[in-house]
């Protein structure tokens, strides 16, 4: 077992193992499709829900409004989903993929949520609540905001 140094640096590497491999998948989703991953996820929802409103697609990617509104007024200005006024509610949107971005997602590398979404979903429970609690130690001990939770990965 590594004394609290060595550990300290396993833990760095482990870290860096994981952020790798994040990258090497967005920069091959950005390679084949030409749209970023978290573009990809955002299309892959609305695809998955047509007519899904831009408050629900936040939800579903776990970011504020805000930065759901832009990704989905960048897939709009790709063509790749359309806005249609809410007919019940004026003020808001519902997002519906156009056949080129039904097209694009058959293209793009899976999993079309990004390889660390898709590993931790796939994480037993128990893990899951460990990684939790130990994570949040880690954002505790580094004094980091919390809040700065909503931006995308391939955005940082």
């Amino acid at each position: 077992m590594p004394d609290a140094d060595g550990s300290a640096m396993v833990l760095l590497q482990q870290f860096r193992v994981v952020l790798k491999a994040v990258k090497s998948h967005f920069q091959q989703v950005e390679r084949v499709t030409g749209v970023g991953g978290s573009q990809i996820w955002a299309l892959s929802l609305v695809a998955a829900q047509p007519g899904m409103t831009v408050g629900e697609l936040a939800r579903s990617l776990s970011v504020r409004q805000p930065t759901a509104s832009v990704l989905a007024r960048h897939l709009v200005q790709q063509r790749l989903i359309e806005s249609v006024p809410n007919p019940q509610d004026r003020r808001s949107v519902q997002l519906y993929p156009t056949a080129a971005g039904q097209l694009l997602l058959q293209r793009a590398p899976q999993p079309l949520s990004g390889v660390l979404p898709k590993a931790l979903a796939d994480l037993d429970a128990a893990t899951q609540q460990r990684m939790i609690r130990d994570m949040g130690a880690l954002i505790h001990a580094m004094g980091a905001d919390p809040g700065g939770a909503g931006t995308p990965l391939d955005q940082l």
